[in-house]
């Protein structure tokens, strides 16, 4: 198995033997992907379904922790009414505990549906996130194609390499790659 840097030093090396036909391309992968309508229209149903009202379940949901809170309270009250050590007592006492846990339970429900929702979401997420990278990264090759680069490179991807690019032949081609992207996805949408 080579070493991760192996392909940085074949490259070092033989960048300088046809520097003269090497082109090389780069863009703001960040700026590419935040400024993508695509990406734009993603966010805001993301938004849209995070701060919807609660659907009728949940609204019911919502009622019966209502209600089970004002039968805790009315509990409550009772039992500080009825005389100690009665049987009366006791029994409105056990009610009261009853009332506690099915309270805690409609909670720790609640809490469950709510983290089970979350996931659900972030799932979609990143599957939405994933697809979007690959419009971007196969737009991208396109574009270099169309235009002779040999290489193209996102900020993030020489950054996280640790690689420093310097060359008076490297242009950056994000706008162009925005505009292109968002003109290919209007298009799409008309379809």
């Amino acid at each position: 198995m080579r070493p991760p840097g192996f392909a940085l030093v074949l490259l070092s090396i033989a960048l300088p033997c046809f520097a003269n036909d090497f082109r090389m391309a780069r863009f703001d992968a960040r700026r590419v992907f935040n400024e993508y309508d695509h990406t734009k229209e993603f966010q805001q149903a993301v938004d849209k379904k995070r701060s919807a009202r609660a659907t009728g379940r949940e609204a019911s949901e919502i009622e019966q922790r209502r209600k089970l809170k004002e039968r805790l309270v009315e509990l409550s009250a009772k039992v500080k009414q009825a005389g100690v050590g009665t049987p009366e007592r006791e029994r409105l006492e056990q009610a009261e505990k009853i009332a506690v846990l099915e309270l805690q339970i409609a909670e720790i429900r609640r809490e469950f549906e709510e983290r089970q929702r979350a996931d659900a979401a972030d799932e979609e997420l990143r599957r939405n996130r994933a697809k979007i990278i690959d419009e971007i990264r196969l737009e991208a090759s396109l574009l270099a194609a169309e235009r002779g680069y040999a290489l193209v490179v996102p900020d993030y991807a020489a950054s996280e390499l640790n690689v420093i690019i310097t060359t008076a032949k490297s242009d950056d081609i994000t706008e162009p790659l925005i505009e292109r992207l968002n003109r290919k996805y209007q298009e799409a949408l008309r379809k």
